[in-house]
């Protein structure tokens, strides 16, 4: 194994441990929409089962949303796959991305619903995993747009 991919997998598993760990204690102290005041107004635990995606699009679509799950899931780690040992960084994002992606799929394949719990009042409910994924996709993009060699990432045959 490649030590770029010890990255990737250690990353990967790390964001899905802590996205499960977060959701098993959510599903098992409180109950579907119980919100719980960390900060008053501010930061919430709230329990919410979201059938949907992400803003609460697409709601009642678990077929489609466990098909594009598994296609991102594909693709990602057919990148991981194909990245030279040399990009690291680029593994753990991708890890991160695997990750919080394993962790939502294994959600509505066991409960029908992604459990999401973290809640500003003025934004949509999300997880752990939602993080991870935007997190993963938001420095992907940086890495790209501001490489300072401007060639391609370098890609094994």
């Amino acid at each position: 194994m490649k030590k770029a991919s010890l990255f990737f997998y250690f990353s990967a598993l790390l964001i899905f441990l802590l996205d499960q760990i977060a959701k098993r204690l959510v599903v098992w102290q409180m109950f579907p929409n119980q919100s719980i005041p960390l900060i008053k107004n501010i930061l919430h635990l709230t329990y919410v089962q979201n059938t949907g995606a992400a803003f609460g699009i697409l709601k009642g679509s678990n077929v489609f949303l466990l098909g594009a799950g598994i296609v991102v899931l594909a693709v990602v780690f057919f990148f991981h796959l194909k990245l030279s040992p040399a990009d690291q960084l680029y593994q753990i994002v991708l890890g991160f991305i695997f990750g919080g992606s394993i962790g939502n799929l294994l959600d509505r394949l066991t409960r029908g619903f992604v459990v999401d719990f973290i809640d500003f009042r003025f934004w949509p409910v999300f997880n752990f995993a939602d993080t991870f994924i935007n997190i993963g996709i938001f420095i992907l993009i940086l890495m790209l747009l501001f490489r300072k060699d401007k060639k391609n990432v370098s890609y094994t045959a």
